[in-house]
């Protein structure tokens, strides 16, 4: 089969022929027909990542038409489904057991004519939404459901602010907002990119200097929940919007460490800030279902053949996106 092979740190991945996959027992294998990119995949491509092994086929994220399985699992053939990306997350719905890895590092990933799974990581693929759109999903769609519904436990009509928009991650936790009927307040380096999304109270472009007063002038109370994925100099700042009882949910920290937060800030209005990394084949079921109830669709912002993958990686390291960059698989 053909595949991206990573075989060193800032190079590649490289098109190549690689041997089948192996199917195990209670495994299906898969022909791939999209994957999608993620910020992780930029990061293990730098050498930025724990526990990298050369060589490896990145990707954590799939839609493909399975091909074969054992016969006890025959009625998924030819089933279109994608893939839970998450492996031992154990039996504690708060936390990840020890024992957690995502797809891509060290398992083979999907960027890859074909993968095989666990039985238990497919699920039927929405039937609303094409290959790629579908690609899209897993593990962004996870770590913003998380994020917002379980960590964040958004409810109807409550005030979001969501930073850092034209990520995949931000797309997916503010289209989940308008599907939920909240309020939505968002944000960007890009008057560019904070176009291309409606947003029911802001949408403030964080380089302004002013821009922690245009959120309060939007939203004068604070907001009830607040999803950032980038931590750095601004983090201070969100804590000042915050809502009394508000939860401020982080699932990553692309801007590097916070300033110092003055505890004032957080314990007067009784709120709260709650890490959240990925998700529990639990929330991949309840995202799946939102997802499939309100026709959600992802927003794509790029594709590219999987021969083309290291301009993939190129294009969203260079921070252009606007939307999930996609590899699609030849039909051959």
């Amino acid at each position: 089969m053909k595949a991206l092979q990573l075989t060193e740190i800032h190079k590649g991945p490289h098109y190549r022929e690689l041997p089948m996959p192996e199917r195990r027992a209670d495994h299906a294998l898969i022909k791939l027909k999209a994957s999608a990119l993620n910020r992780r995949d930029v990061w293990i491509r730098r050498g930025q990542y724990p526990g990298i092994t050369y060589p490896i086929v990145l990707g954590s994220d799939g839609c493909g038409v399975v091909c074969e399985t054992d016969a006890s699992h025959a009625h998924w053939i030819d089933k279109r489904v994608i893939i839970y990306p998450g492996y031992g997350w154990g039996n504690d719905e708060r936390v990840q057991s020890d024992e957690y890895r995502i797809l891509g590092l060290p398992d083979q990933g999907t960027f890859a004519e074909y993968i095989s799974v666990p039985i238990s990581h497919i699920h039927h693929a929405p039937a609303h939404l094409t290959d790629a759109e579908a690609a899209a999903c897993p593990l962004a769609a996870l770590t913003a459901w998380r994020a917002l519904k379980e960590r964040g436990r958004m409810q109807p009509g409550d005030k979001v602010l969501v930073t850092g928009i034209g990520g995949g991650v931000a797309q997916f936790v503010a289209q989940f907002v308008h599907a939920l009927n909240g309020q939505l307040a968002i944000t960007s380096s890009s008057t560019e990119k904070l176009s291309g999304l409606d947003s029911t109270l802001a949408a403030v472009c964080y380089v302004d200097d002013d821009w922690r007063g245009q959120l309060q002038a939007a939203c004068p109370g604070g907001f009830d929940i607040i999803v950032d994925g980038a931590g750095g100099a601004g983090f201070g700042e969100l804590v000042r919007v915050l809502a009394p009882g508000g939860r401020l949910v982080f699932y990553g920290g692309t801007r590097g460490r916070w300033p110092a937060i003055l505890p004032q800030h957080l314990f007067y209005k009784q709120a709260e800030i709650l890490g959240s990394t990925m998700g529990s084949p639990r929330d991949f079921g309840t995202m799946l279902n939102c997802i499939n109830a309100t026709q959600l669709k992802p927003t794509i912002g790029q594709s590219f053949r999987l021969e083309d993958g290291a301009d993939a990686f190129d294009y969203l390291e260079s921070g252009q996106q606007f939307g999930k960059v996609i590899l699609i698989n030849s039909d051959d």
